[in-house]
């Protein structure tokens, strides 16, 4: 709420909260604990632009009907000149591929939200897709 308020330049009775998502561990560590909320109607946005550089919105109905973009990324690890492969002989060499996770692009009028907010707009209509879908479309 703090978070929301201080880079939209409203007030918390501005906001109704509907509820938390699953957690998100992050690929770099730390760990999200998003929510959900639902903004009043009459609400002026004022965005703080030390914090934010431009409000848009998009449909809620557009995200239902709208897959994705899917890219896959790839962490890797590769040891630089000082380490001691003489100890650890079979310790490849190269780069050493870790793990590998899925980056989602929504794209609306000239807009891309991607990264940890397209991460969890995602999670969140994959989860209540059928809900939303029931009273909005």
């Amino acid at each position: 709420m703090r978070e929301t308020c201080e880079e939209l330049g409203i007030t918390e009775d501005k906001i109704e909260l509907c509820g938390e998502l699953d957690y998100l561990v992050t690929h770099m560590g730390p760990i999200i604990h998003p929510f959900v909320g639902r903004l009043a109607n009459e609400v002026k946005l004022d965005c703080n632009s030390d914090e934010v550089a431009e409000i848009f919105t998009v449909p809620l109905n557009f995200l239902l009907v709208s897959e994705p973009r899917v890219a896959h990324m790839e962490l890797a690890n590769r040891a630089t000149a000082d380490f001691p492969f003489d100890l650890l002989p079979r310790h490849p060499h190269d780069w050493y591929k870790r793990k590998g996770y899925n980056i989602y692009f929504y794209e609306y009028q000239g807009h891309v939200i991607w990264g940890l907010t397209a991460r969890i707009l995602h999670g969140f209509i994959k989860r209540f897709h059928k809900e939303l879908q029931a009273n909005i479309l």
